[in-house]
Parts: structure tokens; sequence; C-alpha cells
């Protein structure tokens, strides 16, 4: 799919990627992928800037998490709110368009129910540290049919 220059191999997969505002009227143009959570589809914002998978109180509802199950308790700060929740392990899949899906481990956050209102609109959000810095992943902005790439690390 895509090599580096000794001849290893990049990326493996590659899906496409919708990018446009993540509500309707916003200005401010997203990346945003479908993936799954443990078998539960979900649309995240690439957030580069992110810590962890920052799952959304839908996504996480139907997740069904049991906070005593959780990694830790911690708190997050998204676009200068405070929301309360606990560290996951959970699976998420990207699936390939062509060639091979990747399935990987990641650290999600899951805000707790009673942040569901507070929460409002803000979508699942798909991190660097301890979730997308587990596979090689790049983009190919192609306006007409952009590409999200991704593969295992060595």
């Amino acid at each position: 799919m895509l090599f580096l220059q000794n001849g290893e191999t990049f990326a493996t997969g590659v899906m496409e990627y919708e990018y446009h505002p993540i509500n309707p009227g916003g200005i401010n143009q997203r990346i945003i992928l479908r993936i799954t959570v443990d078998d539960i589809p979900a649309l995240a914002v690439l957030d580069t800037g992110g810590p962890y998978l920052i799952v959304a109180p839908a996504v996480a509802d139907r997740l069904g998490f049991a906070p005593n199950s959780s990694l830790e308790r911690t708190d997050i700060t998204i676009r200068g709110d405070k929301y309360y929740g606990n560290l996951h392990r959970v699976d998420v899949k990207l699936t390939a368009k062509d060639g091979a899906s990747i399935t990987f481990q990641s650290t999600a956050f899951v805000p707790d129910a009673s942040q569901e209102e507070k929460w409002g609109k803000l979508p699942t959000f798909l991190g660097i540290e301890n979730c997308l810095d587990r596979i090689r992943f790049a983009l190919d902005p192609d306006p007409d049919e952009p590409k999200f790439y991704f593969g295992a690390l060595p």
C-alpha cells in the first residue's frame, strides 16, 4: 500500500475520511473517521493534540462500561471544560476500503454519565497519546478522495 524508501511497509490499509465541521453551522473543518470501538461503530474526530480515545457519552452508553472495571479515575479538559470519568482499555478497529483492516488496543477516556448534558454535541475524539501512537498513519488530503492510510508498527 505505502512503503518507506528502504522497502519496509509503512501502511497496509487505507480508508476514506470525511472532512467537514463537526456541528451544523460550524466553520472549522475536521478529519472524521468511521471506527469501531469494541465492535460498536462510532464517528471519531482525529485530534493530533489529544490524549487517548475520548469516547462520547452516546457511544459509551452502548459500550456498557462498569466504573469499577476501569484502569483509573481521572479528568480531562476539552475546550476549556473539565470532564470527569474513567480510563478503560478498548479495541479500536479501522476498517480498510483497500488492503488490510487493523485492530489495536487503546486507552479510552469514558466520561461519567452525569457529564452527558454538559458534553452536548461533542464527538468521540481519536487522540494520539495511548491511541494512534500505537499504529503508523498518514493522510492524503486529495479533495476528491481523501485517504487515511494505516498499518502496524514494526
